[in-house]
């Protein structure tokens, strides 16, 4: 009985919050909602963009990397706003074949000098699979 009353009194609390503050006007000419239920079915122009995909902080959390497209990852320096190509395999090929190379998914070493990517995932029971992994020199730029 208590719990329907505390989540009954917060609801209450919350829609009357969302009431009050679509009620105010703005001089930024910012939408106002008049109801919770208005907001929440706005809730797709409130989210924004994703951003960039996989973000890692690297170099002691000097710099970030993400995904830039799909065979494409860079860095940012947030003090600088300094940005640097970390990894193109888009001319790189799986050693021994003439097959470009993709992958699934990559991790960083600690000491943000190698890129370990997982390549070719074949399942084979349930959650579990087999996958190749490729080490990734960024010094020297090698597979």
């Amino acid at each position: 009985m208590n719990y329907r009353i505390s989540v009954g009194w917060l609801l209450s609390v919350l829609a009357l919050t969302v009431q009050v503050a679509a009620a105010q006007t703005t001089t930024s000419g910012k939408q106002r909602y008049n109801s919770l239920q208005q907001a929440l079915f706005a809730s797709g122009q409130l989210s924004g963009s994703s951003g960039p995909r996989n973000v890692n902080w690297i170099d002691g959390g000097n710099r970030f990397s993400y995904i830039a497209d799909q065979n494409t990852i860079k860095s940012l320096s947030p003090k600088d706003q300094q940005e640097s190509l970390i990894f193109d395999g888009s001319q790189l090929r799986f050693p021994g074949t003439s097959k470009p190379f993709t992958y699934e998914e990559f991790q960083w070493s600690k000491d943000s000098k190698n890129i370990l990517f997982q390549a070719n995932f074949r399942p084979v029971y349930r959650r579990s699979g087999i996958s190749d992994y490729y080490v990734y020199s960024v010094a020297d730029k090698s597979l």
